[in-house]
C-alpha cells in the first residue's frame, strides 16, 4: 500500500510538472496563444505585418529579404537575399525579425505563413489551463497493432471543408466503462497522438475534442503491443489557443461514450477589468 501511494504521488507530482510546462509553453513567443495571424502569398506578395516579399513557386515558399528586413533564422543566421523556406511536405523552420516570428504552413495545395507576435492580446488575456484533478484511474491498458501496409484515413478538420486523407500508423485498442473503442490514430512529433471526444466535449472540456499522446512502441506489423494511455495528459489541441490552427476533427470511433474526467478541460481568461 505504502508503494502505491508513493508511486501516485510521484506520478502527481509530474503531472504537476507537465501542467506548469503546457502553461509556459503556451504562452510563449512561438506558442499557440502567440499565432495571430495567417497570410496567403502568391507571387512577390508583401505583407504589412511581415518583411521581405513572400513567393509561391516549384511546390515551395521562397523569402526575399534584405539587410533592413531583419530576418534571421532561429539560430541568429541573417536572412538576406532569396531563401527557399519550405518545399512539399517538409517542416518549415521558424524566422524571426522585430516584433514576431514566422513559419510556412501547407495546407491542402495552398502556403500559409503564420506570424507569431509575442505580445498577442491573448497571451495578456490567458489566465490558465483548467484541468480535472489527476486520477490514476485514468491510466488505461491498451493495445497497439501496427499496419502491414500504409494506411489511411479521413480525418476532417476545422478549417476545410472536404476530409483530409492522413496516414495512420495501426490501431490502437483500449476499454473504458466496458466499451472497447477501436482507434486509428495519428503521428505527431514521433508519438501516437489519439484525438478523441467524450461525454464532457461541449460541456465541462473543449469542444470539439482534446487530444492524448502515448510513446509509438517497437512492433512487427499484426503484433498487439500491451501500451497505456494516460488520460491525465489529454491536452487542448492547438485551435482552443488561436483560430489559426487547423486542427483535426474526432472521427465517429473516437468518441468516448462516458465522461473522461481527465486531463486539460478549458482555457481560463482574465477577468475584464
Amino acid at each position: 500500500m505504502t508503494q502505491t501511494v508513493r508511486d501516485e504521488t510521484a506520478e502527481r507530482e509530474a503531472w504537476n510538472a507537465w501542467r506548469e510546462a503546457r502553461r509556459r509553453r503556451v504562452i510563449g513567443a512561438e506558442g499557440d496563444l502567440a499565432l495571430v495571424d495567417t497570410h496567403w502569398p502568391e507571387t512577390d506578395s508583401r505583407f504589412a505585418e511581415l518583411p521581405g516579399a513572400w513567393s509561391v513557386r516549384d511546390d515551395a515558399v521562397w523569402l526575399t529579404a534584405t539587410e533592413q528586413d531583419g530576418i534571421h533564422t532561429r539560430d541568429g543566421k541573417p536572412v538576406i537575399g532569396e531563401l527557399q523556406v519550405s518545399a512539399g511536405e517538409k517542416p518549415a523552420p521558424m524566422l524571426r525579425f522585430a516584433g514576431g516570428s514566422a513559419t510556412v504552413v501547407r495546407r491542402g495545395e495552398q502556403f500559409g505563413i503564420r506570424r507569431f507576435d509575442p505580445q498577442a492580446v491573448a497571451i495578456d488575456e490567458f489566465e490558465a489551463i483548467e484541468a480535472f484533478d489527476f486520477a490514476a484511474a485514468w491510466h488505461i491498458p491498451a493495445t497497439f497493432t501496427k499496419f502491414a501496409t500504409d494506411t489511411t484515413v479521413n480525418y476532417e478538420k476545422m478549417l476545410e471543408d472536404e476530409p483530409v486523407e492522413t496516414a495512420v500508423p495501426g490501431e490502437l485498442r483500449f476499454t473504458v466503462a466496458g466499451q472497447e473503442y477501436v482507434t486509428t490514430p495519428m503521428i505527431s512529433g514521433g508519438r501516437l497522438m489519439l484525438v478523441f471526444a467524450d461525454a464532457t466535449t461541449g460541456v465541462s472540456s473543449y469542444q470539439p475534442g482534446r487530444f492524448v499522446l502515448l510513446d509509438l512502441p517497437a512492433s512487427t506489423p499484426g503484433e498487439a503491443v500491451p501500451v497505456t494511455i494516460d488520460f491525465n495528459r489529454a491536452y487542448l489541441p492547438p485551435c482552443a489557443f488561436s483560430a489559426h490552427y487547423n486542427c483535426p476533427l474526432p472521427p465517429s470511433g473516437h468518441r468516448i461514450a462516458v465522461s473522461v474526467e481527465a486531463g486539460e478541460k478549458l482555457i481560463a481568461r482574465k477577468a475584464a477589468e
